[in-house]
């Protein structure tokens, strides 16, 4: 039994290192950096579909007030054909001149917020240029991250494989009953069913001296337990 011993303590070696690779690996899963940089793009995305819809709708404006310049325009024209056509009277003529000034003055209104649109939009190209490069940027950022985290993840994925083959092969050759009392113990015990001692021949699981025969009788490969803790105990030589 001595030997099965000497394979359980590899056995709960290799599950408390199950138990942190895969913490590891779920830690990786939930990244913090690649949430972070998801978040950012999503963000840059939302100004840039806001920014679209500025263009458009001011697009759209300047459109209207275009058609509305050149419909003023055309009414500037035939006030002019009325006012020289020299068949109108004083009051007639004075309407007219007062249509035109009036027309004129919406001309002039009307490119004023064309102007002002104008600008919003050159101001917001200038923004739109910043977000697009601050996009590549954290794309580039995220690619990186989500490489480094894939790379770790894999290392870590082989680790897993490899130890939890190594587990097969042990658990396949520990007897039924034995392995039985392992997993029913192992959490209660934080992983030490068996226990190594220290030179000075302590119980590594309770800290206790053990007497001195326990300690002689596991020099001599003889399967002992620890009086304080019931843990099964194992002397390892280097």
């Amino acid at each position: 039994m001595y030997k099965e011993l000497a394979q359980i303590l590899r056995l709960q070696e290799i599950d408390k290192d199950l138990i942190i690779t895969k913490k590891n690996i779920n830690k990786i899963k939930n990244s913090s950096k690649l949430k972070a940089a998801i978040d950012h793009l999503k963000k840059i995305d939302m100004n840039l579909e806001e920014l679209e819809k500025n263009f458009a709708n001011r697009k759209l404006q300047l459109r209207s007030l275009e058609r509305e310049v050149i419909h003023s325009q055309n009414l500037i024209k035939g006030l002019d054909e009325e006012i020289y056509s020299g068949k109108n009277n004083s009051k007639e003529l004075h309407y007219l001149i007062y249509e035109k000034e009036n027309n004129s003055e919406n001309i002039q209104n009307l490119e004023e917020e064309m102007m002002v649109l104008l600008e919003d939009n050159e101001k917001e190209k200038e923004y739109l240029s910043r977000l697009k490069k601050q996009k590549n940027e954290m794309q580039q950022r995220f690619k990186n991250i989500k490489k480094n985290l894939d790379a770790k993840k894999n290392e870590l994925d082989s680790k897993v494989f490899s130890l939890e083959t190594e587990r097969e092969k042990i658990v396949s050759l520990l007897p039924d009953d034995l392995y039985s009392k392992y997993n029913d113990k192992k959490e209660r015990l934080n992983y030490k069913f068996v226990c190594q001692i220290d030179q000075s021949g302590m119980c590594l699981g309770c800290h206790v001296k053990l007497p001195s025969r326990v300690i002689k009788n596991l020099y001599n490969k003889e399967v002992q337990r620890c009086d304080e803790c019931g843990r099964y105990l194992i002397y390892v030589t280097d």
